[in-house]
């Protein structure tokens, strides 16, 4: 191994590192944290429109209108979590590139689709 790659290694080391760990432990912590969170929000959400279809079916009653009662039987939500890092390297003559290079890039993207029926 060169002293240009041992360079570049001993610098992307600790970026490498803190990549592999936050990983690993977003692997641990998106699940029990959605659960904990998705499904008290989803009770409520499911409590609150309860109410509101009662009190509009009283009050449809109430004028002599016809009501209904749309039923919720199950509630399931698929949640992911995508991450991207990248980074862009130059080579060969700076001038043809030179301000047009990222040098590093990150992203994390948190879907959570819920299919109710």
């Amino acid at each position: 191994m060169n002293i240009a790659h041992r360079s570049l290694l001993r610098t992307l080391s600790p970026f490498l590192f803190a990549l592999l760990s936050g990983l690993l432990m977003s692997c641990t912590t998106v699940g029990p944290a959605s659960v904990y969170s998705g499904r008290l929000a989803y009770n409520e959400s499911i409590v609150e429109t309860n109410n509101q279809q009662l009190l509009l079916l009283a009050l449809r009653n109430r004028y002599g209108e016809r009501g209904n009662l749309l039923a919720l039987n199950s509630v399931t939500a698929n949640v992911s979590v995508t991450t991207k890092i990248g980074t862009q390297l130059g080579f060969g003559d700076s001038g043809d590139y030179s301000g047009n290079l990222v040098p590093f890039g990150a992203g994390v993207i948190y879907e959570e689709n819920p299919t109710i029926s």
